[in-house]
């Protein structure tokens, strides 16, 4: 770093600057630049060390209040899932609604203690998340985030097991809920308790509609290929989770619903 760009920062304001190594360093206005070995983290993903960083400044800077500037909604879900960890009194997100093309702060801390009081773990929220489908994990077709959002929320306890979805492997309970509230996110008007048994019902009813050329993309996933989705999902949140440790473990991901692709080094979702 410049010593002359260091000059421009704002007098008593500390920047952190890290990645894409471990290494992380503190820059201050007239002071050289020096490593924080608190903040140093072998995370792969930006988002987590974010979060990792806001529980370091708790506890080194003494700080009570921490306003992270996010638009990314995995930041915002891990920080309401992870919140309760972090030991500051404040932990505010700045981030623009889209809706309304305006900013908003997200107070963590007080949505956190809002969803203990109703009997619910904060961890639901990132479960429901990454479980609805992402770009690093695998999707859920004609099921919304919205709508299984909306779904959990009718009748929270009904699905409370989701909460140990970031387990490895994820027990059996937590996988059942899960899929009981994908069957319960169809509008199909059938009951069914397997989602093989829904998929069978829709497919005997959209089968028979001359109208649709493609069948098979209406339906839900069968019960096999969404335990895999399960997995994946599991992963996924188990690195969400494990982010305030500056070296976490990543599950393994030929355990986790993955398989080897044929370039040596890369996999592919099974």
């Amino acid at each position: 770093m410049e010593p002359e760009l260091i000059q421009h920062l704002p007098p008593n304001r500390l920047l952190i600057v890290d990645g894409p190594d471990p290494t992380a360093i503190r820059l201050k206005k007239y002071h050289t630049p020096e490593p924080d070995y608190l903040l140093e983290s072998y995370h792969a993903q930006l988002y987590t060390r974010i979060l990792m960083h806001a529980s370091g400044i708790s506890i080194d800077e003494c700080q009570s209040k921490v306003i992270i500037y996010t638009n990314n909604i995995d930041v915002i879900l891990i920080a309401i899932a992870l919140g309760f960890s972090i030991s500051l009194q404040h932990l505010l997100i700045k981030s623009r609604y889209p809706r309304a093309q305006e900013n908003c702060f997200i107070d963590v801390k007080s949505i956190i203690a809002s969803l203990r009081q109703a009997a619910i773990d904060p961890i639901c929220v990132l479960t429901l998340h990454v479980l609805s489908g992402c770009d690093t994990t695998s999707f859920i077709g004609n099921i919304s985030t919205e709508k299984m959002f909306n779904c959990f929320f009718k009748d929270p306890h009904r699905y409370s097991n989701i909460k140990n979805l970031n387990c490895i492997p994820p027990p059996y309970k937590s996988i059942t809920a899960c899929a009981q509230l994908l069957i319960d996110c169809s509008s199909f008007g059938y009951t069914a308790e397997l989602l093989d048994e829904l998929r069978a019902l829709m497919a005997d009813v959209r089968i028979k509609d001359r109208a649709r050329t493609n069948v098979a993309s209406t339906l839900p996933p069968s019960t096999s290929a969404f335990n895999l989705h399960c997995l994946r999902a599991a992963q996924k949140i188990k690195i969400s989770i494990d982010c305030l440790d500056s070296n976490p473990t990543p599950p393994p991901l030929l355990q986790s619903g993955y398989e080897n692709a044929d370039i040596a080094g890369k996999f592919k979702i099974k």
